[in-house]
């Protein structure tokens, strides 16, 4: 649905690294959510660290894979790059300044999330109208179970 609010079709190709930098923007939003530790504990050199570690692996991958695989290299250097900081930054956490997540839950999340998305790239419906509809009930449904889990519980006084 999105690739018919660009008018130009000659760029609708381009639209194959979406899913790819989105999740690699997560990442990043995760890392940045996790950089407090380093912060709060006084030990901001571990930021510039991991800083120089994305930055060499973007560079070495980008090298490595443009000539390859062109733009779409270069999309999942931008993954790995940021989910190795991600992962990078919270095991170093661990020993510097700890924080208690709830890994069950954000990996049961991101579980969901992976099967839901690969799944429905495997319908190959031929009406675009059910295929928006299922894939619209997919997104509802992955809704549905977050708020499930993650409502309020009611307190009985």
């Amino acid at each position: 649905v999105v690739k018919y609010f660009i008018p130009n079709e000659a760029f609708w190709v381009g639209l194959q690294v979406v899913p790819i930098l989105l999740f690699a923007n997560i990442s990043l939003g995760i890392y940045y959510n996790q950089s407090i530790w380093y912060k709060l504990s006084g030990k901001t050199k571990f930021g510039a660290y991991m800083g120089i570690f994305g930055a060499v692996i973007t560079i070495i991958l980008n090298y490595i894979w443009i000539p390859i695989y062109g733009y779409i290299g270069s999309a999942w250097a931008t993954l790995i790059c940021y989910s190795s900081m991600m992962f990078l930054s919270f095991i170093i956490s661990r020993k510097h300044y700890p924080i208690k997540y709830n890994l069950p839950k954000v990996f049961l999340y991101l579980a969901l999330a992976f099967g839901l998305y690969f799944g429905s790239t495997y319908l190959n419906l031929e009406s675009s109208l059910i295929k928006y509809s299922i894939h619209s009930l997919i997104i509802i449904g992955f809704v549905g179970v977050i708020y499930m889990l993650e409502r309020p519980k009611k307190v009985v006084i």
